[in-house]
């Protein structure tokens, strides 16, 4: 077999390639709905779909760097002529069908992977290079859910465009019994009769732009619909374990906890842990409790200036995440710190951090205990316009210490508060049963907090 195409068959470079795509994607297709549909509500669980998740987006960019050299290597090497060139409809359908597959092999794992790469944390690739894409926003939800659907879309046209190529070739080996399979077999000899044909197609002149054209849409047509059809099915519904904080929240506030969590990994449990913790110096007026503090002024947080935000490593990659839905009271003065005091209330499931995952929900006992609350009376100066705040978190019905390090600068009756710090996860038993050693969901967890409030009082 020749390295080259010629006119009668395919060399053995383009033969390699195909075979090993089509090998690829013959284990993708079928891993992708196994994988999609496994429960994940234990640690093994989730584990175990991890894994899966990695094998299958590692297995994706292969396919797609194959993809990519193969188009290269066609660029420089001449295509085989048709067999049945005066079969016009057929030659032109089975034509369109082979480009439009050419589209979905380079574009399915290309969706895939720039899924990948705007949603933090769930299942990395597994290489030594960046999960990042270059010009991909980081933790975009309506980025990453636009690209999630049209992966999926892409994926289901690929079968049905994956299921008439095979059938194509059956019938060339069956029915017209001539040389069309065997032109990509090495070692199979094509037979004179079929040479000769397309040799003949060659010397007559084929084209194969309308067919490349009418294949590329046919593709593009197709994903598209699908995925409008999967999402007007999968509409975005309010988290069964979202409960409200107050019935007297702020509009900002409200509209915020209308926010979904996405589905994904246990990176949400440990991450809403932590995530409580951070609301600790932020929130809003009046409603987490009736606590009074003399003198101090009451501050009413900017949500929409404000972030509580928290980075825990999973598999080893860092993933940030924010909460979508607190509620705090905030009584401070910086010459009055006995006479102030900070209570939180944070939803556990309105945690948004990449794939989040219903797994959470157990972990963080959202049903049991869905609110999480941080609260603290005892406040030090520890520096210019730095503090330590003495509290305690409770958290999926356990309690413990929680003292939280943080800038302030008061400028007028408007203040800006920024703090980070470190907690362990296990203080409060999260994973401590499913992912008691931190390789697939990290024991430290970051909390982030940037606060922007007013003086009320």
């Amino acid at each position: 077999m020749r390295v080259l195409n010629t006119v009668e068959r395919y060399g053995a470079v383009a033969a390699l390639f195909h075979w090993a795509i089509a090998t690829l994607i013959l284990v993708l297709l079928p891993l992708g709905i196994y994988m999609h549909e496994l429960p994940q509500g234990t640690g093994s669980e989730v584990s175990q779909k991890i894994w899966l998740y990695s094998l299958h987006k590692t297995l994706g960019v292969s396919v797609f760097t194959l993809a990519v050299l193969r188009v290269i290597w066609a660029a420089f090497n001449r295509r085989p002529a048709p067999i049945h060139a005066e079969r016009r409809v057929e030659t032109f359908l089975a034509e369109a069908v082979h480009w439009a597959l050419y589209g979905a092999i380079l574009a399915t794992p290309l969706a895939g992977w720039i899924y990948h790469a705007a949603t933090q944390g769930f299942a990395p690739i597994w290489w030594p290079f960046s999960q990042e894409l270059p010009f991909v926003p980081e933790n975009d939800r309506a980025f990453a859910g636009w690209f999630k659907r049209l992966h999926a879309g892409l994926a289901i046209t690929m079968i049905g465009l994956v299921a008439l190529h095979v059938l194509g070739a059956f019938k060339h080996v069956l029915v017209d019994r001539d040389g069309t399979l065997a032109r990509m077999v090495p070692g199979w000899r094509i037979g004179n009769e079929s040479a000769a044909r397309a040799r003949l197609a060659a010397e007559a002149g084929h084209h194969h732009a309308p067919a490349f054209i009418v294949g590329l849409i046919v593709l593009a047509v197709a994903a598209s619909v699908i995925a409008f059809a999967e999402s007007a099915e999968g509409g975005r519904k309010p988290d069964e374990a979202a409960v409200a904080v107050s019935d007297s929240q702020s509009p900002d506030a409200a509209s915020q906890g209308n926010t979904q969590s996405e589905n994904g990994s246990m990176v949400a449990t440990d991450a809403a842990s932590s995530a409580d913790a951070v609301e600790e110096t932020s929130g809003e007026p009046g409603n987490a409790s009736d606590a009074s503090a003399g003198g101090a002024p009451l501050w009413a947080v900017d949500q929409q200036a404000s972030e509580l935000g928290i980075t825990v490593a999973q598999n080893g990659s860092p993933t940030e995440g924010t909460f979508e839905q607190w509620n705090a009271e905030i009584r401070f003065d910086p010459e009055a710190l006995d006479q102030s005091s900070v209570r939180v209330e944070v939803e556990v499931g309105s945690l948004s951090i990449g794939d989040v995952s219903d797994t959470a929900k157990s972990l963080l006992q959202a049903q049991e205990q869905p609110v999480a609350v941080w609260s603290a009376d005892q406040f030090r100066q520890t520096g210019d316009n730095a503090y330590e705040a003495e509290g305690t978190l409770e958290l999926a019905g356990q309690s413990a210490p929680l003292t939280l390090p943080f800038t302030l600068n008061i400028d007028g009756d408007t203040a800006e508060m920024q703090s980070e710090t470190t907690i362990q996860r296990l203080d409060w038993g999260v994973g401590a049963n499913d992912y008691p050693e931190g390789d697939t969901v990290g024991l430290d967890v970051t909390l982030r907090i940037n606060v922007s409030a007013t003086r009320q009082e």
